[in-house]
């Protein structure tokens, strides 16, 4: 469940009008504007969101329930995101 509902509603008003697409997803911002993210390698002037770390950390989570016969305690019952990254 999306709370509040509007952020439902727009989420859903999203997926419904193809308006979803990963084409425009930068995963990294200038060291200016962001500068708590990590370093992007060979490129001293831009970090990566540490929400893409978390990604990575489903996903292994994911494979580990997968790989236990669904043994594990995925999925989470409760998934805390900010706004600005639900999309």
């Amino acid at each position: 469940m999306i709370q509040p509902s509007s952020q439902y509603k727009r989420i859903l008003s999203a997926i419904n009008s193809n308006d979803f697409a990963l084409s425009d997803l930068s995963i990294s911002r200038l060291k200016s504007r962001l500068s708590w993210g990590i370093p992007v390698p060979n490129d001293e002037n831009h970090v990566i969101y540490v929400w893409l770390d978390a990604l990575t950390n489903y996903l292994s989570a994911a494979r580990e329930n997968l790989s236990s016969g669904g043994k594990t305690s995925w999925p989470a019952d409760v998934h805390v995101i900010g706004k600005d990254i639900l999309k």
